[in-house]
């Protein structure tokens, strides 16, 4: 087979900036899963190839969306996010999603972030393994996550 050709995609400035507007925003319920799980296997590939020649299995029925910060969180979350407003405006964001086995993210579940750190150290997806080097999850982390995948984004999908 002869290797194709094909121009990539180049977005106009607008689109572009539709496209990060949307990526730094709120991703809810069930379309909004869906997009967040597509943008996170998205740049989990990518991070693999750049390892290895690994893949992510995009269609596997057991990879989830798990939020590191519970939409429903116990009480040992408020130490780290005591205000209310803060964990609204973050719960949904792509910095607070990562990606899971079903049997992970129900270990999960909505325990304190110090319990939920060796189940993301063992994942196989890069960003979700990465997150198991913070102490602690709050908005400071939350914040620092959403900037490095809004960044990660613009350089894989050459969003500038």
């Amino acid at each position: 087979l002869e290797k194709c050709e094909a121009p990539s995609l180049r977005l106009k400035g607008e689109e572009t900036a539709a496209v990060l507007k949307a990526l730094n925003g709120l991703f809810e319920r069930t379309q909004g899963a869906a997009r967040a799980k597509a943008v996170l296997w998205g740049l989990n590939e990518h991070e693999l190839r750049i390892m290895s020649d690994a893949k992510v299995d995009q269609q596997a029925k057991t990879l989830t969306l798990e939020h590191v910060l519970p939409q429903k969180p116990k009480e040992g979350w408020r130490e780290s996010w005591p205000d209310s407003t803060k964990w609204e405006d973050w719960c949904h964001r792509l910095g607070n999603l990562v990606l899971l086995n079903q049997k992970k993210n129900a270990a999960a579940s909505n325990n304190i972030f110090i319990e939920k750190r060796p189940l993301l150290a063992k994942s196989p997806y890069p960003l979700t393994r990465e997150l198991a080097d913070n102490l602690r999850w709050s908005v400071a982390e939350v914040e620092a996550q959403q900037t490095r995948l809004l960044k990660l984004a613009s350089r894989v999908w050459e969003l500038q």
